[in-house]
């Protein structure tokens, strides 16, 4: 019995550990769209005011909640500070004006639009430069910024998009080192790949929501209760199934999402994934839709296909790139969610005959329900 607490207070302490420290979506993220092909470098700006303001509320004069009351001046001294580019010789450029600003609106979330202008000198390499970048994320470290390339109308004519997505900067990675010449849609691929797994590990609720589906998964229901162990080769074809209708569920509106076909806001589908958790966690105490466990998994899973294409939402990917960026990413998902089921489930089958595996389900199932309970109250708000 001793061991049982020991394990149930481990478990306990580090779910609570990433339901107060991760955040289940990474917020809105920036992107920045280079064009070298001017006598100038210039970077198209894209802040999202919600994540601008946290990151410094000085450049809001305003003390209300409305974001569109910016002080161009003070953001623009801000940018220069937070945001430069240095040729391959260590040279850096200088950054001449801040310009076209503007205010967009994208799946309800502001966005503030500008351009950066930067003076190439006489003896600039055009082949690669570096881009530090960190606005927003010196204070809001979980946040994104997506860097992509704009072809000029020559290379439109021999490249398969005139804007490809070229890295990612992030927390500790804020510089990037550029290299037009290298861009190639196997970089572009590696790169949403990598960030599709990277996408899915830090998504605490979608993993949350998959381990509520199959934590019953090695049992048979009886009299509204889990209770005798499922067979093995029962086991594995419950959650095959489970798996795959998922996979199908948020493959199909990821697809109708990023290609423009569907669109809902971002704020009902959030606090919609924190619901599905709510309920699968549910019926993994007492079983709900043991029957209908696939169905269920393919409903939820149109929902967060649905959370999922927020990722891709303002990357400003062209109708080809887009293609073959939604494939990578999707194969990125859906590699760490293999992974994932491969690791877990024979863990969960071993216990599932142990007499203590039910404190063990019924343990991880409360805490879910208390991290859903709480997304769903903080995106309501």
């Amino acid at each position: 019995m001793k061991t049982v607490i020991n394990l149930l207070f481990g478990l306990t302490f580090l779910v609570s550990l990433f339901c107060t420290k991760a955040f289940a979506h990474s917020a809105s993220t920036s992107a920045v769209f280079i064009d070298t092909h001017k006598p100038q470098i210039e970077l198209e700006i894209y802040l999202p005011l919600d994540q601008l303001r946290l990151a410094d509320e000085s450049l809001f004069p305003s003390q209300n909640d409305d974001l569109k009351q910016v002080n161009f001046s003070a953001l623009q001294d801000y940018l220069q500070t937070h945001v430069s580019i240095t040729a391959q010789n260590s040279q850096p450029l200088t950054a001449q004006k801040v310009d076209d600003f503007a205010i967009h609106e994208f799946d309800n979330v502001l966005f503030m639009v500008m351009k950066m202008h930067f003076i190439k000198p006489d003896n600039f390499d055009n082949s690669g430069f570096s881009l530090h970048y960190n606005a927003i994320l010196h204070r809001v470290v979980t946040h994104k910024i997506y860097v992509s390339y704009r072809n000029d109308m020559h290379e439109v004519l021999k490249a398969s998009q005139d804007i490809a997505t070229i890295g990612l900067i992030r927390y500790q990675r804020e510089t990037l080192f550029i290299e037009p010449e290298k861009i190639t849609a196997w970089s572009q691929f590696k790169l949403m790949f990598l960030n599709g797994m990277s996408h899915i590990a830090a998504g605490i609720d979608h993993l949350l929501f998959l381990l509520c589906l199959i934590l019953p998964a090695p049992l048979v229901s009886a009299n509204k209760r889990w209770q005798s162990v499922a067979p093995v080769r029962q086991c594995v074809i419950s959650v095959a199934k489970i798996v795959t209708f998922f996979t199908l569920g948020h493959s199909l509106t990821l697809a109708l999402t990023t290609l423009g076909y569907i669109s809902f806001p971002a704020k009902p589908i959030e606090i919609l994934v924190a619901t599905s958790i709510l309920v699968s966690a549910l019926n993994a105490i007492r079983p709900i839709f043991s029957q209908s466990a696939m169905w269920i998994a393919f409903i939820f899973g149109l929902i967060h296909g649905q959370a999922f294409a927020i990722e891709m939402s303002h990357m400003g990917f062209d109708t080809q790139a887009i293609i073959v960026a939604l494939v990578a990413f999707n194969l990125g998902i859906e590699t760490v969610q293999l992974l994932i089921v491969i690791c877990v489930v024979p863990v969960l089958a071993m216990l599932a005959r142990t007499y203590f595996y039910s404190a063990i389900r019924i343990a991880l199932s409360v805490l879910a329900m208390a991290a859903a309970s709480y997304w769903i109250i903080e995106r309501s708000v």
